[in-house]
């Protein structure tokens, strides 16, 4: 912060654009005074703050600081309530995990998180055999739910494990859509195949499936 000098009374001080103006006296000593005023906070460092050597304790959320003496490592920070404190922290959870919402009332936290997926497709001209919907499935999951519909015809589509029926999974399929719910043999390991057999044909003709599935994420 520089100095600021005042010239003696009735001196022209030259504006920036060129013209002069005289200070006077009473005017002059009020400069003066407002001149020292800034000349000694200046030399003081007076409008400086070292927060390593001026401020003791904890600073507080509401002066700018966290309201903690520490923070746990690679631990998230998050707001908080009067009751936990202003700053809270997030443990660290698995690596590879997902950091997951638990409401507007609680601190996340890291976790496996379940998703719901499908596969869908269509069968045009079925023919009485097994279909491979999906080869060699790339991580686990546990099928849901089939829903099946026809154009035209009936006949019966059953999902399987590799060559395994999954419970609950014999849709008899029509013109109207059916979904049905498994309820046995329905957890896939990474690796298996999902097949779907086609039987008790009459006539079927574009054959519409959707099979819906759950799995964790990582």
């Amino acid at each position: 912060m520089a100095n600021v000098n005042i010239p003696a009374a009735s001196v022209p001080i030259i504006r920036p654009d060129g013209k002069p103006v005289l200070v006077e006296k009473p005017w002059y000593q009020l400069l003066q005074e407002l001149a020292r005023a800034h000349n000694d906070l200046a030399a003081d460092n007076a409008l400086d703050t070292d927060l390593a050597s001026e401020v003791t304790g904890v600073l507080p959320v509401a002066n700018g600081g966290t309201g903690v003496a520490s923070l746990s490592t690679y631990q998230l920070v998050a707001g908080g309530t009067t009751a936990t404190g202003d700053v809270q922290q997030v443990s660290a959870g698995t690596s590879g995990n997902p950091l997951l919402s638990n409401g507007a009332a609680a601190l996340p936290t890291f976790g496996a998180m379940t998703v719901t997926d499908c596969i869908s497709g269509i069968i045009q001209y079925p023919e009485a055999q097994d279909y491979v919907v999906w080869i060699n499935v790339p991580f686990a999951i546990t099928v849901l739910t089939m829903t099946t519909r026809c154009s035209t015809g009936t006949c019966t589509l059953t999902a399987k494990k590799n060559t395994t029926a999954i419970t609950g999974l014999a849709n008899s399929v029509s013109t109207t859509e059916v979904t049905n719910t498994a309820t046995a043999g329905n957890v896939f390991a990474a690796g298996d195949d999902i097949r779907l057999t086609v039987s008790s044909l009459s006539g079927a003709e574009n054959v519409w499936f959707n099979v819906k599935y759950e799995r964790a994420v990582p």
